[in-house]
């Protein structure tokens, strides 16, 4: 299911993980409008373990420490978060955890979402 957030959002990727070797592994993030989820609020630029040089650990996790800021985000949003490897298309069993950061209250909560 979609993660939702409320407020003006940074989200920080912090892993992605999966047990298969990693080639080129890429991380998307987009905010929808709740009920709408037809009209994008914003998309994140593409995150992609080859062009930031990230590469897989033993334990196959890429971390990006990357953060991705949204601005002007006033209402419940959903946020949709795929891993993709080119070559395998979106990745199973794959787990993202994410940081987000409501700026308007300075308050910090992470959310994690596994796509299997």
């Amino acid at each position: 299911d979609p993660l939702i957030f409320k407020g003006n959002l940074s989200i920080e990727i912090l892993h992605c993980k999966h047990a298969a070797t990693l080639n080129n592994v890429e991380v998307h993030v987009k905010v929808w409008e709740e009920n709408s989820l037809k009209r994008s609020i914003g998309s994140s630029e593409v995150l992609s373990s080859k062009t930031n040089k990230q590469s897989a650990g033993p334990t196959g996790t890429v971390e990006w420490n990357r953060t991705l800021t949204f601005k002007d985000i006033s209402v419940d949003s959903w946020i949709g978060i795929s891993c993709r490897d080119s070559k395998l298309g979106i990745i199973g069993n794959t787990s993202i955890s994410l940081r987000a950061i409501d700026r308007a209250s300075a308050s910090k909560e992470t959310k994690s979402t596994t796509r299997s």
